[in-house]
């Protein structure tokens, strides 16, 4: 089990509160209709819920849309073209990007939990069993299917990445280990890429018309497995990326409170310069679930910080797991006065 012990690789999810809708034109009437669809995608992302929109609490938001837009503006990209028409047809798309502020004060006052922009990396491992052959989603093998996995990923607002399946790959496992969801072989292919999750799934034709797909997401020594049923590969992919951001959801979002309902104290180790403390006051100031963060003193290259929290204090300890900024240390000269002070020791990547 420990082979899935790797290196956190966390993504920071700057497009969050991003959208982009296609339109037939540029009057007020189609702009009002793609951003409530906007607003539609981008509640997903934040909360993490796929079922959010069909919440009472946000009909308010979804209905004012607008109120809620920063800016806005328009492209145009080349669209595949109808069955029989020769060519590429153009089509115009809208960009909204919603006030975060705005959105998350909506929420945190009608009590739904939030996502923060850190989330964990998914490596994916994906068999397909189709026309009676059996083939891994990776490499250079089935472009179309990796795109569109990325696709549904960042609709959910995640990261995932493919394997390579190089030679290194190709010398610890084969497509029959994926399929079969062996885990020790599968741990040891995945921990080069150092992948903060996997998942492994297995896609095949349950009849004519109709695909099965079963998915296994391992993180650390826990792993959620769940089935999906009914569509074409698309929809299996869909669906299967649908139950990873709902499962990693339960997980890490969480109810902003209005008031601070927590703290912590922590230890900041490597703090070596003017720029190591801008650092460190910046990165805390930012994660979502910090409402003040109080500077205790500074002794040596340390500095002592005390964080009033906007929710669980256990929450925002995995979202600095996951990021790449601040490290936990067991033992560090100082953890004496750290442990006496009921301290958290961290250090601060360089």
């Amino acid at each position: 089990m420990a082979l899935w012990c790797t290196a956190a690789s966390a993504a920071v999810m700057h497009d969050l509160y991003d959208a982009e809708v296609p339109v037939d034109d540029q009057g007020e009437q189609q702009r009002a209709q793609a951003e409530h669809t906007a607003m539609n995608q981008v509640l997903i992302k934040v909360t993490g819920d796929s079922e959010i929109t069909t919440n009472p609490k946000v009909d308010d938001l979804l209905g004012h849309a607008q109120k809620y837009v920063q800016r806005f503006s328009y492209r145009t990209v080349a669209a595949a073209p109808p069955e029989g028409a020769p060519a590429a047809v153009l089509r115009q798309m809208l960009l909204v990007h919603f006030d975060p502020k705005a959105v998350l004060g909506f929420l945190r006052e009608a009590g739904i939990p939030v996502w923060g922009q850190t989330r964990p990396t998914v490596l994916v491992w994906l068999a397909v069993e189709e026309d009676g052959e059996r083939y891994l989603v990776a490499g250079d093998r089935s472009q179309d299917l990796q795109q569109l996995i990325r696709q549904e990923a960042a609709r959910r607002g995640l990261r995932v990445f493919l394997p390579l399946y190089d030679l290194e790959d190709q010398q610890v496992m084969g497509v029959a280990d994926v399929w079969g969801n062996f885990q020790q072989v599968i741990a040891q292919a995945s921990q080069r890429y150092g992948a903060d999750a996997v998942m492994v799934g297995r896609v095949y034709h349950r009849d004519a018309q109709d695909w099965r797909a079963s998915w296994t997401l391992y993180e650390g020594r826990d792993s959620s497995s769940w089935q999906d049923d009914g569509g074409d590969v698309g929809d299996a992919v869909g669906q299967g990326v649908d139950g990873l951001a709902d499962t990693l959801a339960q997980q890490f979002a969480q109810v902003i409170s209005e008031t601070v309902e927590a703290s912590v104290g922590l230890q900041i180790t490597g703090v070596g310069s003017i720029r190591d403390y801008a650092r460190v006051a910046k990165y805390l100031a930012g994660l979502d679930l910090v409402s003040h963060v109080e500077v205790d003193r500074v002794a040596g290259d340390s500095v002592f910080v005390h964080l009033a929290l906007l929710g669980d204090s256990k929450r925002l300890l995995q979202h600095i797991r996951l990021g790449t900024t601040l490290e936990q240390v067991p033992s560090v000269p100082g953890a004496r006065v750290a442990a006496k002070d009921n301290l958290l020791v961290y250090r601060l990547v360089p």
